[in-house]
Parts: structure tokens; sequence; C-alpha cells
């Protein structure tokens, strides 16, 4: 929406953040509509509860405040209790709890399925494999407990019932491989809101959905209450507050929203941006490479210039210094030629330099292979990891605390570049000496050693040679051999 030359964004849907109105402001307004999923195949929007061939397991519990004073705020283990055997089946429907012995409901940790145990322990095992995948692979947690529903209708006309959870809770599936059971724990994370719910009622009805309250006092009942409230001019509207579902819900998107929202950022710091603006709206301005292809490094760099905490190689280093100068560069390459410990050596480089680096990756195992090689190389104490595995207030806080605490002494390098600089100047000699040429012969000893090892390019005197020499026997060659021994001893005191 555009009022007065002003860009109205959807990141604070109480307030109308405002921000200019350029054309790097409109790519960024269309990129956030286009991530965003509002529409009910989205499972944030509408989540076809009891569903048949449904990957989430419904579940009841005896006291819902009890159970999340006891699971979210204790971390306490909440066990699945499959439904009774004799009970008719119920197809992964909501369960009752007047279909559990009351002798039964005896603990607020006990998560009631309507599914026999064996059906109950084959989804389990699906949700566990499929959570654990993705979090190795992309780093995010896409399971949570969705407590509570909101019923609602796309219009006025519209029968059919769209359900949306209102409050999701990050959890973990726990393994007993004694037992092959499976427990629930709630994760050290912040409970969510549904964001996605939230942009589809703001937009389609100008109804603006409660945030979760701050503090440790509130309850899900509290929320509710909040949350019946906002959307009480809809009639046909309601909550379920009993609704209560295991299953994956996946909010990366959402932050994707959030993080090309200008209104997220301080003033300016978005779209003042350079590299934005080159990237999208304005390009780049052809510059010249701060080193030539052909160009010497040990003529360009000392060895106390350069910071590798891992081997690079020539065009490695080029790269860690185009980057330390300033310059913004794309690396290219096929798997297995080096880009993980570029990005070592970039980082470790820039850390020297007193800078700050943001390390993006869309798969884990990328993030992973870094900071392995980071680790390894003893400044891993130097990283903070973001992703979601590790991204909760009090490990984050641990982390904090653990590197703002070390005592890093100044290591003497002088000595150890010193000896880098006398071994690389023996081999640069060396190097010098293959490819100077030999009296006046026109020849160096690298064009010498080469055409000796081209068969082809011996000379007739030198072939000739060589084909008698196939042609001797024990005698002879001893014959050769003592010659040419002598030869060599005469050598140092008649010269070349």
């Amino acid at each position: 929406m555009q009022t007065d030359g002003q860009t109205t964004t959807s990141g604070d849907p109480s307030a109308a953040a405002k921000v200019p109105d350029t054309p790097l402001s409109r790519l960024l307004r269309d990129a956030r509509m286009r991530l965003v999923e509002t529409g009910t195949r989205n499972r944030l929007v509408h989540t076809p509860r009891g569903a048949k061939r449904s990957r989430s397991i419904a579940l009841d519990v005896d006291d819902r405040d009890a159970l999340f004073r006891t699971a979210y705020r204790g971390h306490r283990l909440m066990r699945f209790v499959p439904r009774e055997e004799g009970a008719p089946p119920r197809q992964n429907a909501l369960v009752r709890l007047d279909e559990v012995p009351a002798a039964r409901r005896t603990n607020p940790g006990w998560l009631y399925a309507g599914l026999d145990a064996e059906t109950l322990q084959k989804k389990l095992m699906s949700l566990y494999r499929d959570a654990k995948t993705a979090e190795e692979e992309q780093g995010i947690n896409i399971l949570f407990l969705a407590y509570g529903f909101l019923r609602w209708f796309e219009d006025g006309k519209s029968e059919v019932v769209r359900e949306a959870p209102l409050l999701l809770l990050p959890v973990t599936l726990v393994r007993d491989k004694v037992r092959s059971t499976f427990d629930l724990r709630a994760r050290d994370e912040e409970i969510l809101t549904n964001q996605a719910l939230q942009e589809r009622l703001r937009s389609d009805f100008g109804i603006t959905l409660p945030d979760v309250p701050e503090g440790e006092e509130w309850h899900p009942a509290d929320y509710f209450a909040a949350v019946r409230t906002a959307v009480a001019t809809k009639a046909a509207w309601g909550v379920d507050a009993a609704g209560l579902e295991l299953g994956f819900y996946s909010f990366s998107k959402l932050l994707m929203i959030r993080d090309l929202d200008p209104a997220a950022w301080p003033e300016g710091e978005m779209l003042d941006n350079e590299l934005l603006q080159g990237l999208l709206v304005d390009g780049f301005r052809e510059e010249e490479p701060l080193y030539g292809e052909d160009a010497r490094l040990d003529a360009l760099f000392q060895p106390a210039d350069l910071v590798q905490v891992v081997d690079a190689d020539s065009s490695q280093t080029l790269v860690i210094e185009t980057v330390r100068a300033g310059r913004d560069l794309v690396v290219q390459g096929p798997p297995g030629t080096g880009k993980s410990q570029t990005i070592a050596n970039v980082i470790a480089a820039a850390v020297h330099d007193g800078r700050t680096v943001l390390f993006v990756a869309e798969k884990m195992v990328a993030l992973e292979v870094v900071h392995e090689r980071l680790e390894k190389a003893g400044i891993g104490q130097v990283c903070l990891q973001l992703h979601s595995r590790t991204a909760n207030k009090r490990q984050l806080a641990e982390e904090l605390d653990r590197t703002l605490s070390l005592r890093a002494a100044k290591p003497d390098t002088q000595a150890e570049t010193a000896r880098f600089a006398a071994a690389r100047d023996r081999l640069n000699a060396m190097a010098a000496a293959m490819h100077a040429p030999v009296a006046d012969t026109g020849l160096t000893p690298y064009e010498a050693l080469a055409g000796l090892a081209d068969r082809h390019g011996l000379s007739p005197v030198a072939q000739d040679l060589v084909d008698e020499a196939a042609a001797w026997n024990g005698p002879r060659h001893v014959e050769v051999k003592d010659a040419a021994e002598r030869f060599a001893a005469a050598t140092p005191a008649a010269g070349p």
C-alpha cells in the first residue's frame, strides 16, 4: 500500500512503519509478497485435522495448563498413550478423554492419541526421521505441537471450515532405543504465534491477532481469550482451545519476509546499502582486478602479511586478499576445489582484521564443514552459531559469556615468519635456477630435462647411445658404470 509517496510495510500490523518509496523498496516489497504463503495449502493457514492421510497426530491431555507448566516451562518429557485395546479405531481423528479410563488420567505429561499402539509407533517413527533429516540438512526445526486452533471461514458465504493453529510449541521427539518408544520434549526455544495466519487475517479482514505476552506468568487460556476478543466481529468464527496436534510447520519463508522488510532494520541500513542497490537496481561499475593473472604473489605479499589458518594455494590466496581489500566477488568452483577452506581463511582473516562476518548457507552441512575447520585451527571460540538447533536464549548467553571471557595472548610470530620467508626464498632460488639459461647454450635446465624426458626429442647422438645401451650385456654395464664414476670423480678437479 502506498500513501503520500511512502510505502507501508506489513512488518508491524499495529502501526504502519513507513519507508521511502524507492525502486529498491518496491523490489523488496514485491519479493516479500511473493514469499507470503497465505493460501489454504499452507498448513499454518489451514491444517486439515483428522484427515486419514495426515502425517500429524491429534492428541489430548487431561489438564492443558498443567501440561504447559510441566512440559514447556519445566521441560519434562511428555509420554504418548495409545488408544485402549478394544476401543473403536478413530483414523487419527481427535481423541476424546471419555475413551480413556479415569484411572489412567493422572499425569499432566501424558499425551493421549486416538491410535492403536502399532499405528502410533509407525507415525512417530516417520515424524522422527523427517524432523531429523530437515534439521541435519537445513539446520531448522519443523516439528511443533500446535496448541489451540482458530475455526474461520474465507468469506461470509463459505460453509467450508478452516482451522489454523494459534500457538506453536517447538518440540523434539526423544527415542528410547531400549524400549523402542518415543517421548516428546519441549525445546528450549520461544513459543511462536502463527504469523502466516496473522498476515492472512490482517490483509483480508483487517483483524489483528495478539502476540504472545511477555514474561512467564501467562497461560494459553489467556491467549485464547484475547484471540476470541480479536475475532468477535465474526459470528461464525471460534477458538478450539482443546485442539492439540503434533506435526510439521515451516517458518523459513516467514523469517525471510521479516529480513526483507526495511522497517525491521535500523534507519537507512537496508535501502542505503550499496551492495543491495547494485545487485537489484543499478548494477556494478567495472573495476580493474587488484591482481593480474600473472601476478607473482611472493613479490606482492610477505609471509607476515598473510592470515591463513588452513592451507591455501595461489588462487585461494588471491581470493582471500581480494576480500580483505574490501572488494566484492563471486567465487565459483566444482566440489573438491577448496571453497570451504577458502571461506575458513576469509573468516579468520576478517576476524584478525577486527571485522564481523555473517556466514550463511542453504545446507547445514556447509556450515558445519567450515565451522569444523575453524575449530581444528583453534579459533572455534570466535564463532557464534545462530542456526535453529542452537538458537535459544540460554545457549546463546552461555556461548557469548564463554567467548567474552577468553583472554587471548598475542603470539610472537617473528621467528615463524622469518623461517617461512627463508624457506620461500630457497624455493624461489631453485625455481629461478631451473629457468635460467646455462652459459651460452640458450637452454635452461628445465628445458634440457624436458627434452630428455621426451623420447622423441632426444638428439641423434643421445638416441644412438640409448639404442646401444639396450644391447649391453652385464660386463659392459659394469664397464660403463666404472667409467662414469671415474668421470664424476675427476669433474670437481678438472671442471665441467
